[in-house]
């Protein structure tokens, strides 16, 4: 874990690596949530909409189902490590994509 120095001003800096694994770029924004216990997530901010339906056609596309796109898509965005699925081809069309992804049932 990474711990920060908040400054007088309230302020922390981010190191690049932190910045890198959640694909944010200079300028860009990030999106903190808060949750129980004092906890924040911190995420890259999106722009709401057009993205899911934008993952979900490329995966109708490639020949599989648009929902498999869009439940990948929002898993991942959620913090989900895995696409867990009964649907064989969804599976194996992610797996081709690079997405961590397990055959249920």
């Amino acid at each position: 874990m990474s711990s920060q120095t908040v400054t007088a001003k309230g302020q922390i800096t981010l190191k690049r690596e932190l910045l890198n694994h959640l694909g944010v770029k200079p300028g860009e924004r990030l999106a903190f949530d808060k949750l129980p216990g004092g906890a924040l997530r911190v995420r890259a901010a999106r722009p709401a909409g057009g993205v899911e339906a934008f993952v979900g056609l490329a995966l109708l596309e490639a020949g599989g189902d648009f929902a498999g796109g869009v439940i990948a898509y929002e898993g991942a965005r959620l913090g989900g490590e895995v696409f867990a699925s009964f649907d064989a081809k969804a599976v194996r069309l992610l797996a081709q994509q690079g997405v961590k992804t397990r055959q249920l049932g």
